[in-house]
């Protein structure tokens, strides 16, 4: 089991530096060269980026929880288990895609940024971070009934 733990702390840490890395990209010299603004749909593959990793991130969250309850939360076959899992990671990438816009207004209202997308397009990132978030659970959904006993 402390094998299994770490495996998935690994890939933790691994997804912690993929979202460290993109975000130095998008903050370093993306936004010198004023990318986001000159290629305004850039950004859409950034948040399903974000998304995927944030979800991912869930996903080996919960994957922990299972392994210290035993096995009990993430059953195959059981939908109420595949509900439960999807909430949890749609959720979790909701927070942090909501965190991401705050931070993203915050910025603009300081004076950061030049320029804000309004409302609509903070409802378009918000929905592509849960496109992202939906992939990933997609993917874990397949491990984890591939997996199952």
């Amino acid at each position: 089991m402390k094998t299994l733990i770490y495996n998935y702390l690994q890939k933790i840490g691994f997804v912690l530096i993929s979202l460290l890395v993109t975000f130095l990209i998008t903050m370093g010299p993306l936004q010198k060269v004023d990318a986001f603004n000159v290629l305004p749909w850039l950004d859409i593959p950034f948040h399903i980026w974000g998304g995927m990793l944030l979800g991912v991130l869930a996903a080996n969250i919960i994957f922990i929880i299972d392994l210290l309850r035993h096995g009990k939360f993430l059953l195959k076959g059981k939908s109420d288990h595949a509900i439960k899992f999807m909430i949890f990671v749609i959720s979790f990438v909701l927070f942090w895609g909501l965190i991401w816009e705050a931070w993203e207004f915050w910025m603009y209202m300081s004076h950061h940024f030049i320029k804000w997308g309004g409302p609509l397009d903070t409802l378009k990132d918000l929905f592509d971070d849960i496109i992202g978030g939906l992939l990933a659970y997609l993917f874990y959904l397949k491990v984890i009934n591939k997996n199952s006993k």
